[in-house]
């Protein structure tokens, strides 16, 4: 149940341009790649709503968006299988191959699902197709996820993009005891939505949680006009031991903890905390002679 770090390929979340879907999208390809027993099973990969949360961090709502993205792009598949039925995924390579091969030289009689060839290295010796085709790559945490929200914990986790973090329990701040950042990264929005599928509105939004968690150092410029981020370790470090982030805690451990964590409240199974009278129309109503009553004779009627 330890959290991941996620590899998240800047080329994949191009094409799909959703932070949830990119993380989703990243993760299946992690096990295509790695999984037991993939090639016999042609590419198949099992996982429960529960596991991908734990991997993650996506919620089972944001699971099911993520998927929607991905089916209508034609990146996976899935089917369902045995009683009780259990869902599978598969990434469909042959869209993959269509979308990025062209772009990198890569010959087209190599756009098939040959699983072996997509996880194995070249008989010449040369990388993979998978390598080939996602380049560059950087770390997803998938412990943010659970003091933050999704797109802070992407933004974040972009610009942790070098610092040597297991993700399995606080970053060491500086040995002066003052606050250590990590580099300071100045991108245009354009190469910000290409590289973590950040919006407009999304990437204001996690800047500005950042900023109010203490967690975002800032660099302004005149000319060119811009502004460079940094993330103060030191304050970071101080959220992960509060929240106990990190720990190998399944998020599910919030309300057990305590925490409520920012953006990860269900509005739909909460109960208001607005004191409810009886209504004197049902205070006289015969209950039902059976052993679940209709709710609607009851005193305190479920709030919507």
């Amino acid at each position: 149940n330890r959290p991941r770090s996620i590899a998240i390929s800047t080329r994949l979340m191009a094409l799909v341009d959703d932070v949830a879907a990119g993380v989703l999208l990243g993760q299946l390809v992690f096990w295509s790649r790695h999984g037991i027993e993939v090639v016999e099973r042609d590419g198949w990969v099992f996982k429960t709503a529960h596991d991908w949360e734990l991997e993650t961090s996506l919620s089972w709502k944001a699971q099911r968006r993520a998927r929607e993205i991905l089916l209508r792009a034609g990146l996976i598949e899935e089917r369902r299988l045995s009683m009780p039925a259990r869902l599978e995924y598969r990434l469909r390579l042959a869209t993959i191959f269509a979308a990025l091969g062209p772009s990198l030289g890569i010959a087209p009689h190599t756009a098939t699902n040959d699983w072996r060839a997509w996880q194995s290295p070249m008989p010449d010796g040369t990388p993979g197709i998978a390598e080939q085709l996602l380049g560059r790559s950087f770390l997803f945490h998938a412990a943010l996820g659970e003091p933050l929200t999704l797109t802070s914990a992407m933004m974040c986790s972009r610009l942790l993009a070098g610092v040597r973090w297991n993700g399995r329990g606080p970053v060491v701040p500086a040995a002066s005891g003052g606050p250590a950042y990590t580099r300071f990264v100045g991108m245009p929005r354009s190469r910000w939505r290409l590289e973590t599928g950040l919006s407009r509105d999304q990437w204001q939004t996690a800047r500005r949680r950042l900023l109010d968690a203490a967690l975002l150092a800032e660099r302004f410029a005149n000319y060119p006009r811009r502004v460079d981020l940094a993330i103060d370790l030191t304050a970071l470090s101080e959220l992960l031991k509060s929240s106990g982030a990190g720990q190998g805690r399944p998020p599910s451990a919030h309300a057990a903890r305590g925490i409520e964590p920012e953006g990860r409240r269900d509005r739909a199974k909460q109960t208001s905390d607005v004191p409810v009278s009886p209504n004197p129309a049902f205070m006289d109503r015969p209950i039902p002679p059976t052993g679940s009553p209709d709710p609607a004779f009851r005193n305190r009627p479920i709030l919507p």
